[in-house]
């Protein structure tokens, strides 16, 4: 408490894939960046993966296209998306 409680200091951004992000680790200018571990993320442009864009304009982002991307991606195991959302079951 005693180093600036509301500051982001000792968060971490780590493997994370970003397409099409314009500021992705756009920071508040009260945050200092040293204080954010921000390593192994891989940026692209939107304009790399030209199957996510769907119809237009405006063209909009079709997530269905996402396992086509991961492929591409050596390493990436990809987001289990079945499991994300309400599960009645539980």
């Amino acid at each position: 408490m005693e180093e600036n409680p509301l500051q982001p200091m000792g968060n971490s951004m780590h493997q994370n894939i970003m397409i099409g992000c314009q500021k992705p680790f756009d920071l508040m200018k009260e945050v200092d960046p040293t204080w954010l571990d921000r390593t192994n993320n891989a940026e692209w442009q939107l304009t790399e993966f030209p199957e996510l864009l769907a119809g237009g304009p405006p063209a909009r982002l079709d997530l269905s296209k996402l396992p086509a991307v991961w492929q591409k991606l050596a390493g990436f195991e990809p987001i289990p998306l079945e499991e994300i959302g309400p599960r009645p079951d539980r």
